[in-house]
């Protein structure tokens, strides 16, 4: 998790400090519109930034031991608030959701909304293409799902989301997949690795109906 988080942080921080450090020295030699890339970049990453430091937020919450708060809620309201929080982040990607009549969960609704961002985000960085989110019950669970079109998960991966360990098995996992897996279990559920026929990766996010928790 350090190593990851080192990279993730170094990389939005570089970008804002050259570019800053860009205007400062060159703003008056610079076109408005060389000035203007700059000031965008600055503000793409205060945004990436801003979500590495959610995730933390999130993770340290999660590793503390603290309870989740459970009400009922209705998931396929909070899988399109994490639809259009990414669409508002990555307004280049194609992410589409549809989702059949669903029965209210126990869960809370904002751990479970930046799950699915994360899934989503995940999804963005390293699978091009149409990005779909869906859900369907299953023997007792209601499985969410993020579904892409790119290569599929490492098998390293895959497995490390079965097992009990926090701490992803490469860097290139991310915080955000192991921040997801601690709400998946901490709501009673848990992550999963699958694929789709044409060889992307599928993360399902499988929560207990309410007849179905212990």
């Amino acid at each position: 998790l350090l190593a990851s988080l080192s990279h993730d942080l170094r990389t939005p921080l570089a970008t804002i400090l050259g570019s800053v450090t860009t205007l400062r020295e060159l703003g008056e030699t610079l076109s408005p519109a060389a000035q203007g890339d700059l000031l965008a970049a600055i503000e793409e990453e205060t945004q990436r930034l801003g979500r590495y430091v959610e995730k933390l937020l999130q993770l340290t919450r999660l590793q503390s031991g603290m309870g989740v708060h459970l009400a009922w809620v209705d998931v396929a309201d909070v899988a399109m608030s994490a639809v259009a929080r990414a669409r508002r982040s990555w307004p280049n990607a194609r992410i589409e959701a549809e989702f059949p009549p669903l029965p209210m969960i126990r869960a809370e609704a904002g751990l479970l909304e930046q799950a699915l961002f994360n899934l989503i985000e995940n999804a963005v960085k390293y699978a091009p293409g149409v990005i779909r989110l869906g859900a369907t019950l299953r023997e007792g669970w209601l499985v969410l799902s993020v579904a892409d079109r790119g290569r599929g998960l490492p098998g390293a991966i895959a497995r490390w989301l079965e097992s009990d360990s926090m701490a992803p098995p490469t860097q290139g996992a991310g915080l955000g997949l192991a921040i997801s897996k601690g709400i998946a279990r901490a709501l009673g559920g848990t992550l999963a690795a699958g694929q789709t026929p044409q060889g992307g990766a599928v993360l399902e996010i499988r929560l207990p109906l309410p007849e179905a928790r212990t």
